[in-house]
């Protein structure tokens, strides 16, 4: 229970009044430096630290980047680099967690807590009451929306910062049940996953279009796989309180032009002009959706320049890199770069970041016992 408890506060970040700016990996990280102590665990963070050096180095080089221009920027904004730091912070609970913790079951773990929030999202989202409850754990009571299921989830972040980190995990399942048969409660926590994480986020089911692709050359799998698809919009079109939703779930397929409105949006921000100055150094500006842009790529070429865009792509190759698998690279790298196409995922997601951390511990252990 408290190896579920500590996962849980360090995935989703929740932002306990009257800290909510700290957030729980903070507080999961204090718990377990106890630990630290003990001679195992501390060789077991050296260990893996050594594993992870690469990624690691990559933040550190982003952290003293940002503030290199910040220094030399008209303007003293520091909004960008606190944001790093705090994604420095929760990837060392990660790698204490991993640490303190066995992880043999690590991503079953990660299916669990996932399970669990996604179960407090249709609970919360159904009764008012509990829901204002579940607010008072966000940044930011403002970000409401006209599905309250979406922002209903116990964690830090909402909508496109929660819909990344279940894409990811929707892309574990698929490579569970292609690596090994699972159980029936298995398939019934991930149609609860499915379900929670689309709602929150349309960008969830890339993860699906990338982990679908695992099964190209396994025709049972495949079914089994098209089964859980299937039965998951079957319950979505069937459930009275989701189905009025459902117009904008499948708007990309509806619509008559191949797109959606957020995506219409997204790719005229591509539009955008850059002079010299900001190609090169950028404007060392980042708060409040600087040049009216939310796209990843965007902001950081805003912010720092090309230099920073290039450091944002090589983040995820990095933990590939480290993770040693080539599913890794090949599937979960392109996920994170697309969805930097669309938002701050890479560095700033306060609950995609340790996500991904995990799915590169878990990757990397599977190559390894492969190995021996």
């Amino acid at each position: 229970m408290v190896r579920f408890i500590i996962l849980f506060l360090i995935i989703f970040d929740i932002a306990f009044p009257p800290v909510k700016a700290v957030g729980s990996a903070v507080f999961a990280l204090v718990a377990m430096a106890p630990m630290l102590y003990s001679y195992n665990v501390s060789q077991k963070l050296f260990n893996y630290v050594k594993i992870l050096q690469l990624p690691l180095l990559i933040v550190f080089s982003v952290i003293l980047f940002s503030l290199f221009i910040t220094i030399i920027s008209t303007e003293l904004e520091l909004t960008f680099t606190l944001s790093i730091c705090k994604t420095l912070i929760i990837l060392f609970s990660c790698l204490l967690y991993i640490s303190v913790f066995e992880t043999n079951r690590l991503s079953h773990d990660l299916i669990n807590v996932f399970f669990v929030n996604a179960v407090i999202c249709f609970v919360a989202g159904s009764v008012p009451s509990l829901l204002e409850f579940v607010y008072i754990f966000k940044p930011d009571n403002s970000l409401l929306s006209w599905i309250p299921y979406r922002n209903a989830f116990l964690a830090g972040s909402g909508f496109f910062g929660i819909s990344t980190a279940y894409g990811l995990v929707f892309f574990l399942i698929c490579y569970l049940i292609k690596e090994e048969k699972q159980p029936l409660m298995f398939y019934l926590k991930s149609l609860t996953i499915i379900l929670a994480g689309v709602i929150a986020g349309r960008t969830a089911m890339l993860g699906l279009a990338f982990g679908g692709l695992l099964f190209l050359l396994d025709i049972k799998k495949m079914i089994a796989f098209l089964i859980v698809i299937i039965i998951s919009i079957g319950l979505f079109l069937s459930i009275d309180a989701l189905s009025i939703y459902s117009h904008w779930v499948f708007e990309l397929i509806n619509s008559e032009g191949g797109g959606t409105e957020s995506t219409n949006i997204l790719f005229s921000m591509y539009d955008s002009e850059f002079s010299t100055s900001q190609l090169l150094v950028g404007d060392g500006l980042y708060d409040n959706y600087y040049m009216n842009v939310d796209a990843g790529y965007l902001r950081h070429l805003y912010f720092g320049g090309i230099f920073l865009v290039i450091l944002s792509i090589f983040f995820p190759i990095a933990l590939a890199l480290s993770s040693k698998n080539r599913l890794f690279m090949l599937f979960i790298v392109p996920i994170c770069l697309l969805y930097h196409f669309k938002g701050a995922f890479i560095f700033h997601s306060r609950i995609g970041m340790p996500t991904l951390f995990m799915l590169c511990i878990i990757f990397q252990q599977n190559n390894a016992r492969n190995k021996s």
